[in-house]
């Protein structure tokens, strides 16, 4: 599940869902994620594709924090890369 609710005070609108889920399976115990994460954007593709979700940000200047939780299981993370992108 994303959930954009507390990623700023931009008012979207009562027909703007701030939660969105895409199926994801693991495969033999694994899932694998991308992210990329922008100033205002954060796009998620799990499993190479399989599931994708893409959404809009509107954070605060004070905000400088992500956060990554598994609800109803446990989760070992094996491997996490950051890149950080630069200004076009």
């Amino acid at each position: 599940m994303f959930n954009r609710t507390n990623s700023g005070g931009f008012n979207l609108g009562q027909n703007v869902n701030g939660k969105h889920t895409a199926p994801l399976s693991s495969t033999d115990g694994t899932v694998k994620m991308h992210i990329f994460l922008d100033r205002s954007s954060v796009e998620v593709f799990g499993n190479n594709g399989l599931s994708v979700i893409t959404n809009q940000l509107f954070p605060l200047p004070s905000s400088n924090g992500l956060e990554l939780y598994s609800k109803g299981g446990e989760v070992k993370l094996k491997l996490l890369n950051i890149y950080p992108l630069k200004s076009i």
